[in-house]
């Protein structure tokens, strides 16, 4: 079993989430990874150069995982970007 610790800017993005229903959707997600960080069912997760990227509805988690301390630090939850937002 793995300890999530929230860093200052994840509890500071999930505060921010507007809808409560929401918030509580990525608490939910971010509670699975107490037991599988690697796959957090039912929550999609892929590993990158810097640690790894859950997806939650229209959020990301982003987090890294100590295993030797048997931690999950969550660095950042972010809003993906629309399909339709415009790059240009």
């Amino acid at each position: 079993m793995y300890r999530v610790i929230l860093l200052a800017p994840a509890a500071d993005a999930l505060s921010s989430i507007s809808s409560s229903k929401e918030q509580d959707v990525v608490k939910d997600a971010l509670s699975k990874l107490a037991d599988t960080p690697e796959s957090p069912a039912p929550y999609k997760a892929k590993e990158r150069g810097e640690g790894w990227e859950m997806y939650v509805g229209r959020w990301k988690a982003i987090y890294e995982i100590r295993h030797i301390e048997l931690v999950v630090y969550v660095h950042n939850i972010k809003e993906k970007p629309s399909l339709k937002f415009d790059y240009r």
